[in-house]
């Protein structure tokens, strides 16, 4: 007696929340991000070409398809391939974005239920820093050579987290601190 144990050619298209990424990381009011996905092939046969990778703000009311990329090369067994687009001009708020390969079950996979995925993104206000007052001490004239302190307060009138705030001090144009 011969026993024959063949293995299925199938194709698993997947995508997982840590293959969606966004650029920028931390987005403010009104910039554009880059959503990207990587999307894999599981399985141990080639994916055919076209495979429809579609995004969208499920959070949004109404839902709002942000867009539509396509796989044009077929994807190989054990491949992934990175597809990206860019989402213009966001709004201050938490979106919840879902990344979908395949949505029209075009390829017979082995699985349909890992070809979804969503993720949250948060997108702050944008930061308004304003200088509120500038104290000079000695308040009267000094001579050449002589030190003068410069004090500044800088206060945050938008609504969005000042991060890595530097703050420069210039005379005539020229940097002095």
């Amino acid at each position: 007696l011969t026993v024959i144990i063949a293995t299925l050619p199938v194709i698993d298209l997947n995508v997982t929340p840590a293959n969606v990424t966004f650029n920028p990381v931390y987005p403010t009011d009104g910039e554009d991000v880059t959503v990207s996905v990587d999307v894999g092939n599981w399985g141990n046969r080639t994916a055919p070409a076209p495979i429809s990778v579609k995004f969208v703000d499920v959070g949004a009311n109404p839902v709002t398809v942000i867009g539509w990329d396509n796989i044009t090369a077929d994807l190989a067994a054990g491949a992934t391939t990175t597809q990206s687009i860019v989402w213009p001009a966001l709004a201050e708020g938490n979106h919840t974005i879902q990344v979908s390969v395949d949505l029209e079950d075009a390829i017979w996979e082995i699985r349909e239920d890992n070809n979804d995925v969503t993720v949250a993104l948060t997108v702050n206000a944008t930061s308004d820093l304003t200088v509120s007052s500038l104290t000079l001490n000695p308040t009267y004239s000094v001579d050449e050579g002589n030190t003068v302190n410069v004090d500044a307060v800088v206060q945050q009138t938008g609504g969005g987290l000042p991060v890595n705030v530097n703050v420069s001090f210039y005379d005539d144009g020229e940097w002095f601190g």
